[in-house]
C-alpha cells in the first residue's frame, strides 16, 4: 500500500472524486522549457503497471501545428524516440490545490504521429528507460577480463547492476533502489545468453522469492512476489468502497493456470555421488598343471602378484585410470572353469585348503600413486600333487561418481487436480542452485496458479493512488459478497474529462 499523507486518506473518503493529472517531457537536449510541460495538449493518457513485466504508458497529444512531429515540430527533441524523459503525475485537487503523486518515469520507445484525422495528434508508446528491456535480448557482459562468468561468491545485486550498467547504461550507485533483502551470494557461475535483460535480472531474484520491476522514479527496484504465509494470512491493506466501483468483473470460476508446477533449476553446487549397481573392476587368470609343473596366472588386469610359496598367491587387480569404486565393498564373482581336476575348489573360508579367498578388505581401495582403484585376491591351492586346474576370476564392485545434479522441485494441488485433471506448467530457474530454493519457486508458482482459478477485475470511477501491485485489498460487493482480491495489475486512465483506476487480480480466500 502507497501511503500519500492524511489529506489524500481524507479525500478518498469523499464520495466525489475530483483528479487531475500531468504529463512533462524532461532531460530533452532542447532550447526550450525542460521539463516541457505536456498536460494541456493531452487527449488521454494510460499508464500500466503489471505484477513481472515492464511498465507502459501511451500518451496522445494534440499537435495542432506539428509541434510534437518526430522530425519537423519545433518540439522534436522532446518526442523523439529514446530521448526525453517521461513524467506521469496522478494525482487530487485537494482543498482547491492539486496534490501529484510520480505514477511513471520511463522513456519514449516509438513516436507515432496521424494527420489523416480531424486535429492533428501524435501518439507516444513509452516504457521503462524508453527501451523494452523485458524482451531485447542480450548476450551476458564478459566479467574478469573477457573470462565470460560471474567472479565466485559475486551476489545477485552486483550482476544486476552490471547488466543494466552494461545494456542499458544505468548507473549503479543511482538508478537502483533494490531490497537488501533480496540480494545473496550466487552459488556458481553465471552468464545469459539471449536472454531478455530485465528477464535475466529478474531471474537472479527468483530463488528468495524475489521479483524485479521499475519504480514510480524510473529505478530498478525488487520486492516480495507475494506476501509471506498462506493466501489466506496475507493482510489486508484496505477497503475499495461499492460507491467507487464503476465496473465489476468477477469473481470469475475458470480453469486455473496449472494444477502442477515442476521447477527445473541450475546445477547443484553441492557434490553429491551417484553410485551404479555393481559390476566388473577387473579380471584376471589362474592355471596350474601339477604334475607338468607349469602355472599361468595374471593377465588381463593383474598389473602385480606376489608367491607367498608354491601354492599360495596373491593377485592385484586394477580398475581404470580415474574411475571411482566404493572401497572395501569388492568381491568376487562366481569362478568360471575351464578345465578342474578339482570340483570344489572354489571361495572358501581361510585355512581351507585348496581355496580363492574373497578381496582382502584391507586391499580394496584407491591408489593416489597409481590414480586408479586396486584390490588383491588371495589364491591357496595346498599341497594337491594330483591337481590341475585352470579358471577366470572377476572382481566386482560399486562405481560412482562425484556429480553435480540439475535441481529439481514441483509441487501440486490435489483439490485442484481432482476438479480440473492433471495440467503442468514447467518454470525455469537456472540460478536456483540449491534444492531449497527451487522448492520455494515450486511453492510460489502453484500459490498463484492456484489464486488463479478465480480472476476479477474492478475498474473504479476515479484514481486511488494507494493501491499497489501486490497488494491485497477488500472488495464490496453488495449484489455478491465481499471478496479479498490480490491485485497483479494496475492501469490508470487520464483525460481531461476525468480519471479511472483499472484493478486486475485474482479472489483470495
Amino acid at each position: 500500500m502507497r501511503v500519500l499523507g492524511a489529506a489524500y486518506t481524507t479525500a478518498m473518503g469523499v464520495r466525489q472524486g475530483n483528479p487531475c493529472f500531468r504529463v512533462r517531457l524532461a532531460n530533452h537536449g532542447g532550447v526550450f522549457a525542460d521539463p516541457l510541460d505536456v498536460t494541456d495538449h493531452v487527449i488521454s493518457c494510460e499508464v500500466s503497471r503489471p505484477l513481472r513485466d515492464g511498465n507502459s504508458a501511451t500518451i496522445i497529444l494534440h499537435s495542432e501545428s506539428g509541434q510534437f512531429a518526430p522530425l519537423s515540430g519545433i518540439y522534436e527533441l522532446a518526442t523523439k524516440a529514446n530521448n526525453a524523459q517521461v513524467q506521469i503525475d496522478l494525482g487530487e485537487v485537494i482543498g482547491g490545490v492539486q496534490y501529484f503523486w510520480r505514477v511513471f518515469t520511463g522513456g519514449i520507445n516509438a513516436c507515432e504521429p496521424g494527420w489523416g484525422i480531424p486535429v492533428a495528434q501524435v501518439t507516444l508508446e513509452c516504457l521503462d528507460g524508453g527501451q523494452n528491456w523485458w524482451q531485447q535480448e542480450i548476450t551476458s557482459y564478459f566479467y574478469e577480463a573477457g573470462l565470460g562468468s560471474t567472479p565466485l561468491y559475486y551476489t545477485a545485486h552486483e550482476i544486476i547492476k552490471d547488466l543494466f550498467e552494461a545494456y542499458a547504461g544505468l548507473d549503479p550507485f543511482t538508478d537502483f533502489t533494490l531490497d537488501p533483502l533480496s540480494d545473496w551470494p550466487v552459488l556458481g557461475d553465471v552468464q545469459f545468453e539471449q536472454e531478455p535483460l530485465a528477464i535475466a535480472a529478474a531471474k537472479l531474484l527468483q530463488p528468495k522469492g524475489y521479483r524485479l520491476f521499475f519504480d514510480y522514479d524510473g529505478l530498478v527496484s525488487s520486492a516480495l512476489l507475494l506476501p509471506a504465509g498462506l493466501p489466506a494470512t496475507w493482510a489486508v491493506a484496505g477497503t475499495i468502497a461499492e460507491e467507487d466501483i464503476a465496473i465489476l468483473d468477477g469473481p470469475k470460476h475458470v480453469e486455473p493456470l496449472a494444477t502442477r508446477v515442476r521447477v527445473t533449476g541450475g546445477t547443484s553446487q553441492e557434490a553429491m555421488v551417484n553410485v551404479a549397481d555393481h559390476s566388473v573392476l577387473g579380471t584376471t587368470r589362474y592355471a596350474y598343471d601339477h604334475p607338468g609343473g607349469n602355472k599361468i596366472y595374471g593377465g588381463s588386469d593383474c598389473y602385480y602378484l606376489v608367491e607367498v610359496n608354491a601354492y599360495r598367491i596373491q593377485m592385484w587387480i586394477q580398475g581404470d585410470v580415474k574411475a571411482l569404486w566404493r572401497e572395501h565393498c569388492s568381491h568376487l564373482a562366481e569362478l568360471r572353469f575351464s578345465k578342474s581336476s578339482l570340483a570344489d575348489f572354489a571361495i572358501a573360508p581361510v585355512g581351507v585348503v585348496p581355496f580363492v579367498n574373497e578381496v582382502l578388505a584391507d586391499s580394496d581401495e584407491y591408489h593416489g600413486g597409481m590414480d586408479r582403484h586396486v584390490a588383491c585376491v588371495e589364491l591357496d591351492t595346498g599341497d594337491k600333487p594330483w591337481l590341475w586346474i585352470d579358471l577366470e576370476m572377476d572382481v566386482w564392485g560399486h562405481p560412482y561418481q562425484i556429480i553435480s545434479p540439475q535441481v529439481y522441485a514441483q509441487d501440486w494441488d490435489n483439490a485442484l487436480i481432482a476438479s480440473w485433471g492433471e495440467k503442468g506448467a514447467s518454470v525455469e530457474a537456472p540460478i536456483a542452485q540449491d534444492w531449497n530454493d527451487a522448492w520455494r519457486v515450486a511453492d510460489l508458482e502453484m500459490t498463484i496458479a492456484s489464486l488463479s482459478e478465480f480472476p476479477s477485475t474492478v475498474t473504479l470511477k476515479r484514481f486511488d493512488l494507494r493501491i499497489e501491485v501486490g497488494d491485497v485489498w477488500l472488495v464490496e460487493n453488495s449484489r455478491g459478497a465481499n471478496f479479498k482480491l490480490w491485485v497483479k495489475q494496475i492501469n490508470y486512465g487520464a483525460s481531461p474529462k476525468g480519471g479511472i483506476t483499472k484493478l486486475t487480480g485474482y479472489r483470495v480466500p
